[in-house]
Order: structure tokens, then sequence, then C-alpha cells
């Protein structure tokens, strides 16, 4: 039987457990870059102006971030993130894909709630008050509160048949990113591990 002992085999791996580590960190930084390009990306895609962007009330500009997966090392998350994220992934799919003919969009209960909120926001009954730059905005409903209320429900709801019958058109703002985003990170990863 014949026994070889390699002399220094401790150290080699030693040196190769710390270059293990040093490639795991650099890599997983260059991961985290990408995260934040892609986040940087999408919140330049959506705030381009009407009609490619979608920018309303900001909510879901606002909420776009970035986190670290609590379960898989070397993975982020990015996307609609933090306090408000459950309300922006309300309306990010539509955003992002448009919304098919078929179905109609909630009107809301209430003029707090969905289209119904969108017309209130969006319309004026007070001249001084006109919206855009010194463009009036697009519905002018009555000075009367009780009136302004109802015409925007009437809005609202012919809104949202015009979405059943038309559909709306995608405003694509997350993929792009993503396509960017591992462009980046594979430039990233090519210029550190070389």
């Amino acid at each position: 039987m014949i026994k070889i002992k390699v002399k220094g085999l401790d150290k080699v791996l030693l040196e190769i457990d710390k270059w293990q580590k040093e490639t795991e960190r650099v890599l997983d930084n260059a991961v985290l870059e990408s995260a934040v390009y892609t986040k940087d990306e999408a919140v330049k895609n959506i705030s381009r102006k009407y009609p490619e962007g979608a920018v309303d009330t900001g909510i879901l500009k606002s909420s776009l971030s970035y986190q670290k997966d609590p379960i898989r090392p070397h993975v982020y998350r990015v996307g609609a993130i933090g306090r408000n994220a459950d309300i922006a992934n309300r309306y990010a799919k539509a955003v992002e894909v448009g919304r098919r003919p078929g179905t109609m969009p909630p009107v809301g209960d209430s003029p707090q709630e969905g289209l119904w909120r969108w017309v209130m926001r969006h319309s004026w009954y007070n001249p001084a008050s006109v919206k855009r730059g010194g463009n009036p905005s697009a519905f002018q409903l009555s000075r009367n509160k009780e009136k302004r209320i109802k015409q925007a429900k009437s809005i609202a709801f012919l809104i949202a048949r015009k979405i059943k019958e038309k559909g709306t058109k995608p405003r694509p703002y997350l993929i792009p990113a993503y396509n960017k985003g591992v462009v980046y990170l594979i430039q990233k990863m090519d210029n550190t591990l070389t």
C-alpha cells in the first residue's frame, strides 16, 4: 500500500475557501447593483410623459424598490415593495400589460374608490382651480357638491364601459427595466470575473 502525504494542503484549502467567499461577496454586490439599476430604470420608465408613462397619484412610482430575498442567497426582488405595495399592486399589472376588453373595472362604491375617485381627482368645477398648467382638466362638473358627485359617478361608469369594450393599452415599465437589468448584471459579472 502506498501512502501519499501532501504538505501544505490545509493552506491550499484555506486559500480556496477565502477565494470562494470573496467571489460570492463580489458577485452578490454585482447582483445588488443590478437590482438598484433595475429599480431606477423602472422608475424612469413609469415617469415618462403620458401616454408612455403612468404616474397618476405617484403611489406605484414611490413603491418601486428592491429587497433582498430572505430565503434565497444572492437574490433581490424588484417591484412594488413597502408600505403602499398592496395599493400599488392593484393597478400595477393593468399598467404593465394593459387590460383586455371583456370586463368592467370597478367604478367604486363611493367617491373615494375606483374610477369614481379618478374622475373626482381629474375633474374641475371652478375655473380658478384649473389644473395641468393652465389647461382645463378632462371633466367639468357642477359647482353643487351632490350634482358633482353624481356626475362623476356617471362619467366613471361610462369610462368603465369603454374599458370593457376596448380595453386599455399596455404601458410597460417593469419588464423593460428587468431586461436592461439582466444585461447590466451580465456585463457587471463579466467585468468582475475577468
